[in-house]
């Protein structure tokens, strides 16, 4: 009898250990709940920068621009997702904490084609800078000076061609060819020339169905573009490729000899069916407007203000046209000719 009260006691002595000890671990786990809702820090967002420059091919982790505090459990971040554009973009971010409370800021972000890039410009004497002061100077150094290129290089020579008739001495193919060793793989490469080929009287020629070089003529000036056009794009296929109408020079006289609007309008035309047939994209000086008034009004071609001899641009002419070529580089896409 006394055994089995003293074996009942036992029982009811572990029961009532199990029971306290029960009840500690739910009092436990009712002061970690109370304490979830106790916290009410709001959580707080620091933007590292206000504005920052992004490289439109590469991915951005927006969140990388933030750094958050939240309250003692911890909570989640997000930066709504956004289209961006080319230019400024507004990105939003939210942090939410677990206690419910949350933050938002917001930055500004400038998505950029030229971010960082290089660039290699080739030309006649308009791209070299043949009237800059100093000399040499063109829209290249100004580019560089006030934008957001790594690297510029300018590459046009004053008097080069397009075609080979008449001086293939003086022939762009040759000059963009010299340039095949460079170090740079150049991210952009922007074109420009024609004018000589008009002022030396190169026969226009005939645009060929063939993309292959052997199938041009290089003494025409058709012919001679094609080639220009083909010893850029094979050798940088991955470049945003793009070219320079050069404006109209209604005043300008060499050796004697002004040419007329319908002279001009036939090399235009001529390099208009050119471009469309390689997909390059191109900026028409010529007969090209921005915001409703055309380039000619733009650059006063008719005057000496951009123009002191009516071809060459002057520095005050350079630096106008610098920002046009920039905006537009801008919306250049990688070259490819589907």
């Amino acid at each position: 009898m006394k055994k089995g009260l003293i074996i009942s006691g036992l029982i009811l002595l572990v029961l009532a250990i199990i029971l306290v000890i029960s009840l500690s671990f739910t009092k436990e786990d009712n002061k970690i709940e109370e304490s979830q809702y106790k916290d009410d820090k709001v959580p707080v967002i620091t933007i590292k920068n206000d504005r920052v420059n992004i490289d439109a091919d590469t991915e951005y982790k927006f969140e990388d621009n933030i750094e958050v505090t939240f309250g003692a459990d911890g909570g989640t971040v997000e930066c709504l997702d956004t289209n961006l554009v080319i230019g400024e973009n507004t990105i939003t971010c939210k942090a939410l904490g677990k206690n419910g409370k949350q933050a938002e800021v917001s930055y500004t972000t400038l998505v950029s084609a030229t971010y960082n890039k290089s660039v290699i410009y080739f030309g006649d004497s308009i791209t070299a800078g043949h009237l800059g002061k100093p000399k040499g100077t063109s829209w290249v150094n100004y580019i560089q000076s006030n934008y957001d290129l790594s690297n510029s290089v300018n590459a046009g020579i004053s008097d080069y061609r397009v075609s080979t008739y008449d001086d293939r001495n003086k022939w762009l193919v040759t000059q963009v060819r010299n340039h095949y060793n460079d170090s740079t793989n150049y991210d952009f490469v922007i074109m420009q020339g024609g004018i000589n080929d008009l002022l030396y009287d190169t026969p226009l020629g005939e645009m060929s169905d063939s993309f292959n070089a052997e199938d041009f003529d290089q003494n025409t000036f058709i012919g001679g573009l094609e080639l220009y056009i083909h010893s850029v794009v094979n050798k940088w296929p991955d470049a945003r490729v793009g070219y320079i109408i050069t404006y109209f020079t209604p005043n300008y006289v060499e050796r004697g000899i002004k040419w007329s609007y319908e002279d001009h309008k036939a090399y235009y035309d001529a390099t208009i069916k050119v471009l469309d047939k390689w997909n390059i994209e191109y900026l028409d000086f010529f007969e090209g407007s921005y915001n409703g008034v055309k380039y000619s009004e733009l650059l006063k071609v008719y005057s000496k203000d951009y123009l002191p001899d009516y071809l060459h641009l002057n520095n005050a002419g350079y630096e106008f046209v610098s920002s046009h070529i920039y905006e537009w580089m801008q919306t250049l896409d990688k070259y490819s000719n589907n």
